[in-house]
């Protein structure tokens, strides 16, 4: 559990705060925000909801979308597989209604373009409302899928 914790802090420490990414929006700043927003380290994707909530909306999706997939065929060159590490600290019901068609898109994208090669999924800071969402929509998803989801403290 510790290591797990310990990883984690690793991961999001490049968190940035809003008065930063705000100066980064007003200084046009878009490669040093998307790099917050998803990164790669090893075989692992890191995206953080933290910097995608004041970032994303319909005209940077396709932005955002191809960042991500820049970063996993990047891994998918030297690894067979690729893991996710999402923190989605601050996360409202209102922000999954805002964001859901991206939420859909990012979803089949992830399904067409990488069947099979998705190690782990791990989800920190899930508001309680996303867990329960995710118990209800989870029988649409495959089996050996779901057992590569984990929702993490």
């Amino acid at each position: 559990m510790e290591k797990e914790q310990d990883e984690h802090k690793e991961l999001f420490q490049t968190h940035l705060n809003l008065d930063d990414l705000l100066q980064k929006i007003k200084n046009n700043r878009l490669e040093d925000i998307v790099h917050h927003l998803c990164h790669s380290k090893n075989d692992k994707i890191i995206l953080d909801y933290s910097c995608f909530k004041y970032f994303a909306g319909p005209e940077t999706y396709s932005i955002i979308l191809n960042v991500i997939t820049n970063n996993i065929d990047n891994i998918l060159k030297h690894s067979d597989t690729f893991s996710v590490h999402v923190n989605m600290k601050n996360l409202t019901m209102s922000d999954i209604d805002k964001h859901k068609s991206f939420i859909c898109t990012l979803s089949n994208n992830f399904k067409e373009r990488y069947p099979n090669k998705l190690n782990t999924c791990n989800i920190y800071h899930a508001p309680s409302v996303f867990a329960q969402i995710y118990k209800i929509i989870s029988c649409f998803i495959d089996k050996e899928t779901q057992k590569k989801i984990h929702l993490r403290k």
